[in-house]
């Protein structure tokens, strides 16, 4: 294959892929990587897109931010996230003031769903809810005011 058709490969199948959902630059260049793509095409390819503002690391972790608290998963998750695609959560953190997301009243709420409304009083359920909370992502300050002087 020629680089010519290499490009309108990579082309189509960014479009396929964008089509669906929000996608990362390096998410982008990887799944192209794959398909037998040069990274240089891919790479070249991708910051068309983005230069046309069709794909937007900005929109892909505020759709992570969205889907994840949609989810019942806190923010660490969301750092994690995006740090596995390149994408500092510093990028989202005035999306996430704006929207007014709560993610001490999400920790509760996810808490509560899986364990009940009433908080333990022994030692070891606190710590099991505790990990719980600590594995879907949630801070140990948010975890904590949860639990208050328990």
């Amino acid at each position: 294959m020629n680089e010519e058709e290499q490009i309108k490969k990579a082309r189509y199948k960014v479009t396929q892929l964008l089509s669906r959902r929000e996608h990362s630059v390096s998410e982008l260049v990887q799944k192209l990587s794959t398909t037998g793509i040069p990274m240089a095409i891919a790479e070249d390819v991708v910051s068309q897109f983005t230069a046309k503002h069709i794909q937007s690391d900005l929109r892909y972790a505020e759709s992570v931010v969205n889907s994840a608290f949609n989810k019942g998963k806190g923010t660490l998750y969301v750092a994690q996230k995006l740090q596995a695609n390149n994408i500092e959560f510093s990028s989202v953190q005035t999306y996430i003031q704006e929207e007014g997301f709560d993610w001490y009243a999400l920790a509760a709420e996810v808490r509560a769903k899986r364990f009940g409304d009433d908080l333990p009083t022994d030692w070891s359920l606190i710590q099991k809810q505790k990990r719980f909370l600590a594995q879907r992502g949630f801070e140990h300050e948010q975890i904590n005011t949860i639990f208050g002087s328990l």
